[in-house]
């Protein structure tokens, strides 16, 4: 919720820029295969510096069905990820899952 408050505070509609998953996660809008905050002209993210967390460590993101840090492998630059960073980064990567998995729990409630 931190993460839409902020965006929010900027001036944009969370009606716009998310949906709530079936899993009551909350997800960014995709618009033409790209994020919502996606400037095709700039080729650059309109709220870079107040970007939502999990965007913060892309492509790293914690599988929990291997309960562990990876690569996401669709992602292009995924190759330039070494070990040492996805171990740096995980534990804090790991906690935004759980305080999401718990945010996803009170939404469907």
């Amino acid at each position: 919720m931190a993460d839409i408050n902020r965006i929010r505070r900027l001036g944009y509609d969370p009606d716009d820029f998310m949906k709530i998953a079936e899993d009551g996660f909350a997800e960014l809008r995709n618009i033409d295969g790209c994020c919502y905050f996606y400037d095709v002209e700039s080729a650059s993210c309109k709220v870079y510096q107040h970007r939502p967390e999990g965007c913060r460590y892309y492509p790293i993101v914690y599988d929990m069905a291997l309960e562990k840090c990876v690569v996401d492998n669709e992602c292009p630059s995924g190759s330039t990820i070494s070990q040492d960073e996805i171990d740096s980064i995980c534990l804090v990567v790991k906690r935004l899952v759980e305080t999401l998995v718990s945010e996803a729990r009170n939404v469907e409630r």
